[in-house]
This record gives structure tokens, C-alpha cells and sequence, in this order.
């Protein structure tokens, strides 16, 4: 089945510092109720906020060797770009350098029509925070590489063709989306 999420709402929830648990609970209430029509992907840690969701999706093989032991019982769909991750699928999502836009490509290549974004600040928070979650031990990133993911965004945009993307985060840079809040954005 090429696009098996066609026509479907997903939701992708980053680990942004402005990700809140009522947030995640509004997202939980909607992805039980009604169709089947509605996915939502987690990257990263924030599986641990979302254990119901229908996918997790993180990049990096250091993230796997990390947490992967912990993550194995996720019991949704396990998707890496990396290498070395024995519990998670290895597939060629994007070629960008986060897991943000690799979660939004794997929605808009399964044929999504609508993607809604959430915890994408794509930016520290006020008091330095990076993550919902703080940061990650020693030898994983913690958003180094921050000042080039509004680039690497708009770089992916341009292969999302008609899926309509909004932007629900609460605090978020990233400005070429509609921008909305989660309320609305989920009606």
C-alpha cells in the first residue's frame, strides 16, 4: 500500500520546552475518539509522554543506543534514518539533521493531508531549556545544531507537496506555517 495514511490528520509532537502534558492529554482524547483516520508520531522522549501514540520516530543512532532499551516497550510502530538500532525499523525518511522533520516526512510520504505540528519550538526556551523532558546525558546532542533547524524546515517544506501543515506549538519559531493553537487546530 503506497500512501496508507491517506487523507488522514496526523499530529507530530517534538520534545519542544513548550510541550505540556495538557497539550498531550488534548491530543490522546482525540486520537481515540471518532475515525480511524487520525496518527500521531512522537520523536525522541516524548514517547515517554505518549505512550499510545502510533509511531516513534528518532534520527540518531546514539539516541537508540541510549534510550533504546527503555523505548523497546513502546508499543507503537519504532522508525530510525540510523544505523545500529536493532529495535526500531531503519528506513530513508529525509536527509535533514532532526528527528522533527523526519517525523513530518514520514506523515506526508504515507499520505497524509493534513500534519499538525506540536513541540516544535525550534527554539530555547526563556530560561535556556531545550527540551520538555531537560536535557540528555552526556554524548547526545541536546539541539546543538538549533540554530540550523529553521533552514532544515524550510529545506523539507518544499518536498510536502498539498498536505496542509499548521503549526500548534505553543512558543515556536518557526513562522512559514499557519500558526494556531491545538484547540482549533484539532476540530
Amino acid at each position: 500500500m503506497a500512501n496508507p495514511w491517506a487523507d488522514f490528520t496526523v499530529v507530530c509532537i517534538a520534545s519542544g520546552p513548550s510541550l505540556t502534558p495538557e497539550d498531550v492529554e488534548r491530543v490522546h482524547r482525540w486520537r481515540t475518539a471518532a475515525d480511524d483516520t487520525r496518527r500521531v508520531i512522537v520523536t525522541n522522549n516524548t514517547y515517554e509522554l505518549c505512550p499510545w501514540a502510533d509511531t516513534l520516530y528518532a534520527m540518531d543512532s546514539a539516541w537508540w543506543r541510549r534510550y533504546g532499551q527503555d523505548a523497546r516497550y513502546f508499543k507503537g510502530e519504532k522508525i530510525t534514518r540510523g544505523h545500529n538500532a536493532p529495535i526500531a525499523t531503519r528506513q530513508d525518511v529525509h536527509p535533514s539533521g532532526n528527528s522533527g522533520v523526519g517525523a513530518i516526512t514520514i506523515a506526508v510520504k504515507r499520505g497524509a493531508s493534513r500534519v499538525i505540528l506540536l513541540g516544535y519550538d525550534c527554539q530555547y526556551a526563556a530560561d535556556g531549556k531545550r527540551h520538555w523532558h531537560g536535557d540528555h546525558m552526556p554524548g547526545l546532542g541536546n539541539c546543538v545544531s538549533m540554530p540550523k533547524f529553521y533552514g532544515q524546515f524550510q529545506e523539507a517544506a518544499r518536498h510536502y507537496g498539498g498536505a496542509e501543515i499548521l503549526n500548534a506549538t505553543r512558543r515556536t519559531a518557526l513562522d512559514f506555517w499557519p500558526i494556531t493553537t491545538i484547540e482549533e487546530a484539532l476540530c
